[in-house]
């Protein structure tokens, strides 16, 4: 029964990795929670390298205001994790970059369709 859980978080882990930054931008910006959840996460830590076609790199501002879109969203599926990775990916910016985050939150949250 383990196997079949492991399998099944190996496989959810290899979809989320393999859109590319602009198809997961694409499906945010509509709104989809877990794409909100991706990019905002690729963003914190980055992913692949440059030569990889799924390379995302490092942007902690971009990454904080994603955070803070979904922690300001109404949608039913934010939970707790949320408003912490908020918390824990925001607190490391600086005051100036922080106030970039939130203005870059406000924009995108104008964007972004209500669900």
């Amino acid at each position: 029964m383990q196997i079949a859980a492991f399998t099944l978080i190996a496989v959810v882990s290899t979809t989320a990795s393999a859109a590319t930054e602009a198809v997961m931008k694409q499906e945010a910006m509509r709104g989809d929670y877990q794409s909100q959840r991706n990019l905002a996460y690729s963003y914190a830590t980055g992913w692949g390298t440059p030569q990889s076609p799924n390379y995302v790199p490092k942007k902690p501002v971009d990454a904080c205001a994603w955070y803070r879109v979904i922690a300001t969203s109404t949608n039913p599926k934010v939970q707790s994790a949320d408003y912490s990775n908020e918390w824990t990916y925001c607190s490391k910016l600086s005051p100036d970059q922080s106030e970039s985050a939130w203005i870059l939150a406000k924009r995108l949250i104008k964007q972004i369709p209500a669900k």
